[in-house]
């Protein structure tokens, strides 16, 4: 005798399925506070930095006229997105990739400067 498809599923056992509860996001959470740099001002320090071997987080507190802690904060950013490494103990060094996305040419040097 054969079945019709209404009767096949009409015949199989309901599973209920468990839903997981989740918990609600907190709001009253503090922001993160992350220094407001315009960018060029970042790629336009990233730039100078260019000629040097390493530089300080001083030497970006001095330029940007940011305090300290923010001047961290703003390397940590850096790092993560790989425009700058460590470089020793207390310097940091701007990769190829910061020189890049700043628009930094290398010097021209001409036979008559020497």
């Amino acid at each position: 005798m054969a079945e019709s498809n209404d009767q096949r599923t009409a015949m199989k056992p309901k599973t209920t399925k468990s839903v997981a509860r989740v918990a609600p996001i907190k709001t009253d959470l503090p922001a993160a506070h992350l220094p407001q740099i315009p960018p060029a001002e970042l790629f336009s320090f990233l730039k100078e930095t260019k000629g040097v071997v390493s530089w300080t987080v001083r030497d970006m507190v001095k330029s940007l006229r940011i305090n300290m802690e923010d001047a961290k904060q703003v390397i940590d950013v850096l790092q993560l997105q790989a425009y700058v490494r460590p470089y020793g103990t207390h310097e940091w060094q701007t990769t190829i990739a910061g020189e890049t996305v700043s628009g930094a040419k290398s010097p021209r040097f001409s036979l008559e400067t020497y």
